[in-house]
């Protein structure tokens, strides 16, 4: 699938991924699937595309995720359905939490920032307040192109699928 070394590639260099990127994706997975399987191959592809965006969406509005992010897994799950693209998502989000401890670890405000998010975590579950979670993802917080994170759960995903 070149077109996540592309968008890996885009959003390292310029924190962005580009809708040519994402919507070629897309529209060659449907071509591709119409002409395999017809209607069938279609109802394939957008159940994945469907499912896989509304983690997406959901990550969107609290801001821990970019748009370009939401329409890239929109095409993955196109292109590869929906049970592969849900195992695509879930190893990018625990990817991505790893490599946010990382940079957590060796930052120099680490200690205050793990205190901040533990406290939010905590007011949110306790206090089922999602409100001081918003405010937390607007501010100006730990923040790395989630293809970082993507590009190794692509790979976990398919060598155990």
């Amino acid at each position: 699938m070149i077109f996540i070394l592309l968008a890996f590639y885009t959003d390292l260099t310029r924190h962005k991924i580009p809708n040519v990127i994402t919507m070629t994706a897309l529209l060659s997975a449907w071509l591709y699937h119409i002409i395999n399987s017809g209607f069938y191959g279609l109802w394939f592809s957008f159940m994945g595309l469907f499912v896989v965006m509304l983690p997406m969406v959901l990550l969107y509005s609290i801001r821990a995720v970019a748009a370009g992010d939401v329409k890239l897994f929109g095409a993955i799950g196109a292109w590869v359905g929906l049970k592969l693209s849900l195992y695509i998502l879930v190893y990018s989000i625990l990817f991505s939490v790893l490599i946010g401890m990382c940079i957590l670890l060796f930052k120099k405000e680490n200690w205050s920032r793990i205190k901040t998010i533990y406290l939010t975590l905590f007011h949110v579950f306790i206090y089922r307040d999602i409100k001081l979670l918003h405010l937390f993802a607007t501010k100006k917080n730990l923040r790395f192109p989630f293809m970082i994170a993507v590009l190794p759960g692509v790979v976990a995903a398919y060598c155990h699928f």
